[in-house]
């Protein structure tokens, strides 16, 4: 435990400086982006690339951690236990590979449900913004639009809500 919590502080250390240098770099090339894109919702879209992004970059430490005590790990099982660790470190690689698997369609499914999320947040600031041209257009045609993005909405958040169920699952079993 206290050899997990140095390798970690030190990893995360080295890690965080480049973390913020990337986002700084990021930034202003979604500013850059966004002077010159003609693209209707931009800002949202950059929204979700940012999040995502700086999500991915802090679990880059986190990675790194774990494949350093994955390592320690198969190599003391190998010592303690000789040729008899083989099966068991087929075993392990078996359920790894399942893990990650369904992590990363969960993390896949989160990546929608932020993306629809910010999209349904710009069209409801959008139809706020131009409230009083409202008034003089049809009504069924934004009732639909909204209909559509809140099912999608629900649709991606209850495909995420499955994916962690099933990654609970997994983690009792």
């Amino acid at each position: 435990v206290i050899f997990e919590l140095i390798l970690k502080s030190i990893i995360y250390d080295k890690a965080s400086s480049q973390i913020k240098s990337n986002n700084i770099k990021c930034n202003a090339f979604f500013l850059y982006a966004l002077k010159i894109s003609n693209c209707r919702n931009a800002a949202v879209k950059i929204r979700t690339i940012e999040s995502s992004v700086a999500s991915f970059w802090e679990s880059y430490p986190l990675i790194s951690v774990d494949f350093s005590l994955t390592f320690l790990f198969i190599i003391c099982l190998f010592v303690m236990m000789g040729g008899y660790a083989f099966p068991l470190f087929i075993y392990y690689i078996a359920l790894a590979f399942l893990c990650v698997h369904i992590r990363f369609s969960a993390y896949k499914k989160t990546l929608q449900t932020n993306s629809v999320s910010y999209e349904k947040m710009s069209t409801l600031i959008s139809l706020e913004e131009k409230r009083k041209e409202l008034k003089f257009l049809r009504s069924t045609f934004f009732e639909k639009l909204l209909m559509d993005k809140t099912n999608r909405d629900e649709y991606t958040k209850m495909e995420m809500n499955i994916e962690n169920h099933h990654w609970a699952e997994m983690i009792k079993a």
